[in-house]
């Protein structure tokens, strides 16, 4: 081992200082200097306050295909959350392992494929400006397919929560740029190749940028050849739905190996966001008699909002709009809208707001669900209270009740309306009666 002395003369006084070509330790006046150590934990390396952790394990701790993966929240992370799935790297960056063999976040009807992945939580919609940023590492690949999806876009919210729309994936030292066009499938999805011959434990810095019509990437690496940049449009199911952006090791392998899987570490997770002129609390439309579907829907906040539209559709991708609401223009408060549907279709509707700007701009919510059929639908309280039977009665017309004892002694004939009745009737026994209401007996106790 050799050993460097020196010997440096500051004014009057001199310093001996000594390093071994071995090791990392300096002595200044034969007092050891160490370097510090990395930060503990992942939250002291990386912003995860608008991030939540999907991870490879089930409830019970256990990579178990087939099973449903767990997931740890902002306040867990932000608490300092580190484990062999999630860890600080040597050289402080985050460490994202996952197996081959783990569980799954739905497993046998959505994703088979397990992750060690962060996804954003707070949603926003692709008509708006979205931007992430960020550094990573392929440290290893999962041996079979040898792909890994570093970065997507990803639906939001209700309708789109199991569907990602944008994939950013390297494959064995090929960095890809894929935006599906459908909701479901390969069909119609658009392609390019960013970078080749990108080496192993290599930063790749990339970005993916939505502006609301069209999706940007950006990629680069030491020693890695290719286009580098390259942009697709936004297609047509996806125009204006709600998102959210996720990055981390999600292996696009299964199996029984518990020491076969992806590694990646992050060097930078940045996002940044344009939000959009109205923010919409909720969406909601539900059928309130048997020919009519109401929709109600609530905003936080609105900048420049002109009109909504309410949009139907038969099959979930041609709409039509069927009416029209006004605005609040500009408004700081909570603002709550309603819109009556008298006239939808006999089986399933679909429904969506379209929010228009001042300027003529306009995005999507989420798309709602409502099945209409042709048979009446009633409900009967089962007991009389004092004088009072309650009847929901959803019907194409008006419809007669009548009510009578088990010795068929009548005991009055009320008119239903659509929608809910009190039916009042005089002074009975106690007992047990009978409500028959277009050939559709309820019983009933006094």
């Amino acid at each position: 081992m050799k050993i460097l002395v020196l010997f440096i003369a500051v004014g009057s006084m001199v310093l001996l200082l000594s390093a071994t070509s071995k090791g990392k330790t300096m002595q200044v006046n034969n007092t050891p200097i160490k370097t510090p150590p990395p930060p503990a934990t992942p939250n002291l390396v990386l912003d995860l306050s608008k991030w939540k952790l999907t991870l490879p394990i089930n409830i019970n701790g256990l990579e178990q295909m087939g099973t449903t993966a767990i997931s740890k929240t902002t306040a867990q992370l932000l608490a300092g959350y580190s484990s062999t799935y999630f860890s600080v790297s040597a050289d402080t960056g985050v460490t994202f392992w996952c197996p081959i063999d783990g569980a799954t976040t739905s497993p046998g009807i959505g994703s088979d494929h397990p992750r060690t992945e962060l996804g954003e939580t707070y949603y926003w919609n692709t008509s708006s400006t979205g931007q992430m940023n960020n550094v990573v590492a392929i440290n290893q690949y999962p041996s079979n397919s040898k792909n890994i999806i570093i970065g997507q876009i990803h639906g939001a919210g209700t309708t789109y929560s199991s569907y990602p729309f944008v994939l950013l994936n390297i494959v064995n030292g090929t960095l890809k740029a894929n935006i599906k066009g459908e909701l479901s499938g390969n069909a119609n999805t658009q392609k390019a190749t960013l970078l080749t011959n990108v080496a192993l434990n290599k930063k790749i810095t990339y970005s993916i940028v939505c502006d609301g019509t069209n999706i940007h990437f950006t990629a680069s690496c030491p020693g890695a050849t290719g286009i580098g940049s390259w942009t697709g449009y936004i297609p047509a199911p996806w125009v204006g739905i709600t998102a959210k952006f996720s990055a981390g090791d999600y292996v696009q392998d299964t199996g029984a190996s518990s020491t076969d899987g992806g590694k990646v570490t992050f060097y930078q997770l940045n996002i940044a966001h344009n939000p959009l002129p109205v923010s919409l609390s909720y969406f909601k439309a539900k059928k309130i008699t048997l020919q009519q579907i109401n929709l109600s829907w609530a905003t936080a906040t609105e900048t420049n909002n002109n009109y909504f539209s309410i949009d139907r559709s038969q099959n979930g991708k041609a709409f039509e709009s069927i009416g029209t609401i006004n605005g609040n223009y500009n408004s700081s408060v909570v603002q709550q809208y309603s819109f009556t549907d008298k006239n939808p279709y006999q089986g399933v509707n679909y429904y969506r707001l379209k929010q228009v700007d001042l300027n003529g701009k306009y995005s999507y919510s989420d798309i709602e669900k409502v099945e209409i059929n042709n048979q009446a639908s009633t409900t009967v309280s089962s007991l009389i209270e004092g004088n009072i039977i309650k009847v929901n009665y959803f019907g194409t017309k008006d419809a007669k009740a009548n009510l009578y004892n088990s010795l068929g002694q009548s005991f009055g004939t009320f008119n239903l309306s659509a929608g809910g009745n009190l039916l009042k009737i005089n002074k009975i026994n106690t007992g047990i009666y009978y409500l028959n209401i277009n050939n559709e007996v309820f019983k009933i106790i006094k």
